[in-house]
């Protein structure tokens, strides 16, 4: 099991860049509600973080909506001009801004609760207690406004981080509830949640950052599954797991980077669960 891993190509925009993306006034809106939420998941304050979260969401979809509408309108007008026997140009369109391209970039919440600690000090899988944060990792390129948010993978992977976030706030609340009935509430919340962001994912990416988001999805899926002794889900994250860690490695060349060891001493600490899951199928 030794593994070793692949270089990125992500290069992080440093926050005091001289060189300032320019980002539309909604994208930079998703942002700053998932950066509170994040601030508010360090201090505990898990359904405070929920409730902006779940309020992002929301306004995530109402923008992807008015994209698709600017989208279509633009492909009508674009349509338009291009049969129109006019011999006057269109005016350029003044609405295009730089974007960069986002990655998740994962934050230890550091407190812990300690409730949390006590469940947590005997059990062999892990909880990963990491927030992604949205980051910009790439060089920008020109777009419309709406295009941003009409671009598929974009909004998935916004989509994603806001989902994975929201499902680790419901986790962490429901397990430093006292109550089965109440914590099952916020375990059955934090499913869902992480139901949707796997669906989110693109499984096909390449890029180490979004790998990791997958991984952390992946983690604590298998958590909620471990918790609740439903040994085939659990089993189905850790091969899931184990695939995704064998693609991003070299045959062990080089040591595991610290930021992937929970799910790797996960695979590890499991491996009898995960091979007799694997028999029985």
């Amino acid at each position: 099991h030794k593994l070793g891993i692949r270089s990125t190509q992500n290069t992080k925009i440093p926050k005091d860049s001289k060189d300032l993306i320019i980002m539309s006034s909604k994208v930079c809106e998703i942002v700053r509600i998932n950066e509170h939420a994040i601030g508010f998941m360090k201090n505990e304050r898990y359904m405070s973080a929920a409730a902006i979260l779940s309020q992002a969401v929301t306004r995530m979809e109402n923008h992807v909506a008015e994209a698709e509408k600017a989208e279509n309108d633009t492909n009508m007008l674009d349509a338009f001009s291009s049969t129109s026997s006019s011999s006057f140009p269109l005016e350029d369109d003044t609405s295009s801004f730089s974007v960069p391209q986002f990655a998740a970039d994962m934050i230890p919440l550091d407190t812990r609760q300690e409730s949390i600690d006590a469940s947590e000090a005997l059990n062999p899988y892990q909880l990963y207690t990491s927030a992604a944060s949205m980051v910009a990792c790439s060089h920008p390129s020109k777009v419309r406004d709406h295009k941003i948010f009409s671009n598929e993978a974009q909004h998935s992977k916004f989509s994603c981080i806001l989902y994975y976030n929201l499902g680790l706030c419901f986790q962490m609340h429901a397990m430093s509830t006292a109550g089965a009935k109440r914590s099952s509430i916020f375990l059955r919340d934090a499913h869902l949640s992480y139901q949707t962001a796997l669906g989110l994912l693109d499984e096909e990416s390449q890029d180490l950052a979004d790998m990791q988001l997958e991984l952390a999805v992946l983690n604590n899926f298998g958590h909620l599954h471990y918790g609740v002794l439903n040994v085939e889900a659990t089993a189905s994250c850790l091969e899931r797991i184990q695939f995704i860690l064998c693609d991003i490695t070299d045959d062990g060349d080089e040591p595991i980077p610290e930021a992937l060891q929970c799910f790797y001493l996960n695979l590890i600490h499991n491996e009898n669960l995960h091979l007799r899951a694997a028999a029985v199928a």
